[in-house]
This record gives C-alpha cells, structure tokens and sequence, in this order.
C-alpha cells in the first residue's frame, strides 16, 4: 500500500514511524482492560501517520487477516476448539492423570518442567511456538492449575521453552536462510547458533520462571480456578481412556509425517480438525455435538484472533513509515563501509540492529540484517558461524523483548492478560541473551579471527 498525500514518512523513513510501537508499550503496560484496544489504538494512529483514510484502513485489516499472522490467528481459535473437544471427550483428563501417575509430575517445579519438555517437543515437531501452543496448552493448564503455577508463569513458560524447541528444528525457515545466507550445512548452522541458543533459553526460563511466580504471587495474582485442576485420584473412564489413546496414536502419527514430509504450516489446520474428529468419534460424543463444542470453544478466542489482525496492521504501519528501517541506519552507522571497521565491531552492531532496528517475524528480520550488513560482512570476511548466531540473537530477542501480539496470544493461550509482568519476565531474559550474545562475539572473535 502506497502512503498518503499527508504521510509523515512522505520525504522517506522517519523515526516518527516508531510511534504506534511507542504507544502500543505505554498501553500495553499502563491500561490493560481490552487487549484489542491495546493494539486498535496505536494501529488507527499508525494508519493516519501513514496518510491513509478509512478505505485504506480496510484494505490494511483485510490484507493483516490474510497474513501469516492472521492465519496464526485463525489456528488459535481451531486450537481453542480442540482444547473444547478434549476436555468434552476427557482426553485431557485421561492425559493428565497418566502425566501424574507415569511421569511423576508431583510438585510446582516439576509441572514446570513438564510444561517445557511438552512445548519443545511440540515446537520443534512444528517449527513454531503459536503452532504448538494451542494444541499443549489443554493439557498444561490443568496440571499448572493443579500445583499453583500462576497463568503468566505458564504463558512466559509456554512462550521460551517452545522458542527453543523451535529453533533446532531443521524445518525452520530461519535456520534454512542462514545455511543460505553463509553456505555452512544445517548440521553447521543448527551446532554454531541455534543449539547454543536453545540450551541457553532452556535454563533462563527455568530460573526465570520460578522468579516470575513468585514475584506475581507476593502481588496478590490470581490463579486457576479449582474446577481447571486434574481432580487428581478421578477415574478415567473406558472411553475417556480409549479416546485419548487414540488421539495420542493420531498425534504421534501427524507428528511422524511432519518430520518426514515437511508439509509445512499449512498441515496444522487440517492437524486440528482431525485431531478434533478423532476426539470426538473414540470419545462417542457425537457429531453434532462436537462439533457444537468445537464451535463454542473456538468463539471464546474470537477476542484473541482480533488482536492478532489488528496487532498485524500496527506492524505493517510502522514498516511503511521506515520506523525500524531509520533507527537500523542509526545503528548502522556506527561501523564504516570502506571495509575497513572490526569484524568484532561487525558482528556487536549488526545484532543491535536486529534486536533495536528491526522487529516482525523472524524470516523477514533475518533478511534485513543480512541485506543491510552483507557488503561488510564479505568485504571484512567474517566467520560464518558466528553470523549464524548474529542472526540468530538479532531476531529472536527482538520477538522476546517487544510486547507483540504474539505476546497476546500467548498470553490468551495461558488465559490471563497480565502483560506487564510477562514483559518484565521477557525483559530480564532478553538482557541475558544479549549479554550471553555479545560475550559469545568477543571469545568466538578472539578465538578464530
């Protein structure tokens, strides 16, 4: 979409383009009652700054809608029926009680743990976190209702724990740019900077999550109600149990196929729908009644797959103004062009301008990092490994530090609208990995030249 006459980006980008994300901050951590308005807000301001009218702020929502984001969107409220279906049938009751009996789930850090082997398997079957999320989160939230852990614990939980499951996926079109982008092997690219990555999410979240329940809960946080809890000692009946036996069989199988046929994205939402089906026929509910039940679990995520779509069109205002396109020039001018700046320098800036100049989704920062940066990059004959991981550390601790509308979805998925102390969780793991990223440059410098 083409600016309006009266854009203030009309002369080219501006930092004034940076507005709707400022706002949306302030909203986000000062006024928490409608998390749409959140977002609808800085998006209306965004717009205008843009010059657009209503028309074209129709055309914006409809092409947010038709986005991967939206589509995101979309599968959250198909997951949000699953889950519906699921606690129907009792698979997630059935699922529950055979995690406590088997898995000697027993205690809050225990249920902790257990909410991060879930996401990161499910995450890096699905080589993404809002993917995963939906369809863990019937079988995370009773257990984390069971033994207390708040909901933001279990949304900032579900959040890292999926990312770094996600990220040594080999399916992941981040990692597949960076074997692009420094010819080095998936083997290479996942070993240098998304394994390192993954360990190092692993264990901020850990101590990071504990932190986090205890600092809301000395505040007086609400959590799940006791009618989420396992109802620990319940029987599981012969069709509750033959129907999560036959979602866990149908589960494994899509799961098989995923790693075998890649089928991309696109799979997951005939994932729901099957899944919903097999639930549904082994759980003898009924046709119509699941689907009945499909459709009312998923109508009570309506509210979260507008804050997706209109989350999406504050995003696509700020990349028409060039907010993050003038503040990445900023940064970028701190190292020379002449070829003759550090290659420490190189790699130090360039993952700034990831984290501070660049924010959306990770494919589309991965390439504006490598395109801003690559005639220094060839011309000061950086290491190819250590880019991996400016790539890697550029992208991600953007998504993790920015209050987004993935942030909301998580956050919905979690069922809590805590945005403030999720983002103060986010914040402190962000400022690790940043500090973890730059000592990672310096050594890995120092070490190979």
């Amino acid at each position: 979409m083409e600016l309006g006459s009266w854009s203030v980006a009309a002369a080219g980008p501006t930092l004034l383009g940076l507005i709707p994300l400022v706002l949306f901050i302030v909203i986000s951590l000062t006024w928490q009652k409608q998390p749409v308005i959140m977002a609808l807000i800085p998006a209306i301001v965004g717009a205008l700054l843009c010059g657009w009218g209503p028309s074209e702020f129709g055309q914006l929502l409809m092409n947010s809608a038709a986005s991967l984001l939206g589509h995101i969107g979309l599968l959250l409220m198909l997951g949000a029926g699953l889950g519906a279906v699921m606690q129907k049938t009792g698979v997630t009751h059935a699922l529950s009680q055979w995690i406590v009996k088997y898995l000697k789930v027993n205690s809050r850090f225990k249920a902790l743990i257990m909410i991060g082997v879930v996401m990161f398997i499910l995450a890096f079957a699905s080589a993404s976190v809002l993917a995963a999320a939906p369809v863990a989160a019937p079988i995370l939230l009773p257990m984390a209702a069971e033994f207390g852990l708040a909901p933001v614990t279990v949304a900032f939980a579900i959040f890292l724990f999926g990312s770094a499951g996600c990220h040594i996926s080999p399916v992941l079109s981040d990692n597949i740019l960076r074997t692009e982008f420094t010819g080095l092997s998936m083997r290479e690219v996942i070993s240098w900077s998304s394994l390192p990555y993954a360990i190092l999410t692993v264990v901020i979240t850990i101590f990071v999550s504990l932190w986090l329940d205890k600092y809301v809960k000395n505040r007086g946080a609400k959590l799940y109600s006791k009618d989420m809890m396992m109802q620990e000692g319940a029987e599981v009946k012969p069709e509750q149990k033959r129907a999560a036996i036959a979602f866990l069989i149908a589960f494994a199988g899509c799961i098989a196929y995923i790693l075998a046929a890649n089928p991309g994205f696109k799979f997951i939402f005939f994932y729901m729908i099957f899944l919903t089906a097999v639930c549904g026929f082994f759980g003898r509910n009924g046709l119509v009644q699941t689907a009945n039940d499909f459709v009312e679990g998923g109508a009570k995520s309506f509210n979260l797959y507008l804050c997706v779509v209109v989350g999406q069109a504050m995003m696509t205002t700020i990349e028409a103004l060039g907010g993050f396109a003038k503040l990445g020039e900023v940064l970028g001018g701190f190292i020379g062009t002449d070829g003759s700046g550090s290659k420490l320098a190189l790699y130090i800036i360039a993952m700034l301008f990831g984290v501070f100049g660049v924010n959306g989704m990770g494919t589309t920062q991965a390439l504006i990092i490598q395109g801003t940066f690559e005639p220094l990059y060839t011309a000061l004959g950086a290491q190819p490994g250590l880019w991996t991981m400016v790539l890697c550390l550029g992208t991600m601790i953007s998504v993790i530090m920015y209050p987004s509308a993935a942030h909301i979805c998580y956050l919905g998925v979690a069922q809590t609208d805590d945005m403030k102390s999720l983002m103060k969780a986010c914040w402190i793991t962000a400022a690790i990995q940043l500090v973890f990223g730059i000592a990672y440059m310096v050594i890995g410098n120092a070490v190979l030249g």
